[in-house]
């Protein structure tokens, strides 16, 4: 038994809540800490003695050995592929999360998460991919854009936003059709469309936006921002 943790990914913790399903008491761990062969970080959460933490090892876990549907999204998601210019949040990890999930104290306590706590499409499975081979599940590019453009101005700057539209010019047009109207953020699709059409992007012709709720009535972005009548909504000026 001992040799299967001693193969568990580098940087990887290892739940209690895990390992007692696959049969190990408290007493073998125990054993195997005094041993020195697991360190206990906090409680209920094990790692594999003098092996840093990884947070994409981390959020792996949760996602395979707890089953919670947290993932690292927005402009998070971008920039491990390359597609964002960010500086906010360089050195941490946007970590979305169910709205009726609740967070461990020692979650929260991980000065290189922010957690976002969102339910942002109603078919909450679309859009994901594993971050290269052993990585965690992270947003793809168009779902990424989609959640960026939601934390947008609080979370997320609106002048990143249409770099990392620029750096994106390929979207696939049927995924962001499915993501948009599963959306349920009014704020995040406008924004989304205003940029993406103001750069030329060819997908957006193949969109069928009869089929996607964009609201009524304005939306502000900012005081005092530049308004776009076709999608009644304020934005930062430049």
């Amino acid at each position: 038994m001992l040799q299967n943790i001693l193969q568990m990914p580098e940087g990887m913790p290892l739940f209690y809540e895990y390992l007692h399903k696959q049969g190990y008491s408290a007493q073998l761990l125990y054993k195997y800490v005094q041993n020195g062969w697991l360190e206990r970080v906090a409680g209920g959460v094990y790692r594999k003695k003098g092996k840093d933490l990884d947070p994409l090892m981390i959020v792996k876990a949760v996602q395979e050995q707890l089953d919670r549907p947290y993932y690292i999204g927005a402009q998070s998601a971008l920039r491990l592929q390359g597609k964002a210019e960010t500086l906010a949040f360089r050195n941490s990890y946007l970590v979305f999360v169910p709205s009726h999930c609740r967070l461990t104290a020692w979650l929260k306590g991980l000065e290189f998460f922010r957690f976002i706590k969102a339910n942002l499409f109603e078919d909450d499975s679309l859009g994901f991919a594993a971050y290269e081979e052993s990585g965690p599940k992270i947003s793809v590019t168009e779902r990424a854009l989609l959640e960026m453009a939601s934390l947008i101005p609080k979370d997320a700057e609106y002048s990143e936003f249409r770099a990392s539209m620029e750096l994106t010019p390929n979207l696939r047009a049927k995924l962001v059709q499915t993501l948009l109207e599963s959306c349920t953020s009014v704020k995040a699709k406008r924004i989304f469309l205003h940029v993406a059409e103001t750069q030329n992007h060819r997908w957006v012709d193949k969109l069928d936006l009869k089929k996607v709720d964009l609201g009524s009535g304005p939306r502000q972005i900012v005081k005092n921002g530049e308004y776009s009548p076709k999608y009644q909504i304020y934005l930062p000026k430049g």
